[in-house]
Parts: structure tokens; sequence; C-alpha cells
């Protein structure tokens, strides 16, 4: 079984999130969450239901540092 990726591109306000596949196809749903607290919450359940496994995220002059804290927290690989 191949490992599911999340990539992330973090700004202040959103965060624009896509799954790819271990077979290197992107996964038809992107969703664009906000870059706060509550839409973050959501968005580590969403990453849940869709079996990721790991999630990569931008260094983006620290708009990143809430949501990489959360998902650390979760217990999701970052």
């Amino acid at each position: 079984m191949q490992q599911i990726v999340c990539g992330i591109d973090v700004s202040s306000e959103e965060l624009e999130v896509c799954i790819l596949l271990g077979d290197n196809t992107v996964n038809s749903v992107r969703r664009v969450f906000s870059n706060t607290k509550k839409d973050v919450k959501r968005f580590i359940s969403w990453l849940r239901g869709n079996g990721v496994e790991l999630v990569v995220i931008e260094a983006s002059g620290g708009y990143e540092r809430v949501c990489r804290r959360m998902l650390r927290e979760s217990g999701l690989q970052v």
C-alpha cells in the first residue's frame, strides 16, 4: 500500500490543500480551509477521513506555525 500525502499551500488567510496518492495521481478533491484554529481542526478531521499519513507544509513567513503545531499535536507526520 502506498502512502497518502497531503500538500498545503499556506497564506495568511487560507490553507489550500491537495491530496497526492501513492501512485502520484492527484485526488480530485482539493479543499481550501481558513488559516484559523477552528478550521485547522476541521482540516485535520478531513485528513483523517481521507487516510492521509504525511502532510507537507510550505514554510511561509510564519503563517504555517499554528497549523504545523496542531498537525503534529494530532499525531500526523509533518
